[in-house]
């Protein structure tokens, strides 16, 4: 299980499956996660967590934005690129 932080405002949950990972564990865990009002995404085990990797390509973008002078920092933020991650953020 990967929490995001601050995990009492954030709702998503990574649930990540190995190759030994069996069926009853990862429903077992989706169980616990949804006790905690958490909500959940299955993900196979590689390097880095599927967010992660989803917010490097975005910085990235964001990052030859500013380098192209597309937008400036506030006015990029302002357009949906400031810092937020999970559900329910």
């Amino acid at each position: 299980m990967h929490f995001f932080n601050p995990t009492h405002k954030l709702k998503l949950v990574e649930l990540i499956r190995s190759v030994e990972t069996t069926d009853e564990t990862v429903g077992t865990t989706r169980r616990v996660a949804e006790r905690m009002s958490k909500e959940t995404v299955e993900v196979h085990e590689f390097p880095r967590f599927v967010s992660s990797r989803i917010n490097c390509l975005v910085g990235n973008e964001a990052m030859n934005m500013l380098v192209k002078g597309v937008a400036n920092a506030p006015d990029k933020d302002k357009a949906g690129f400031a810092p937020k991650v999970g559900v329910g953020y």
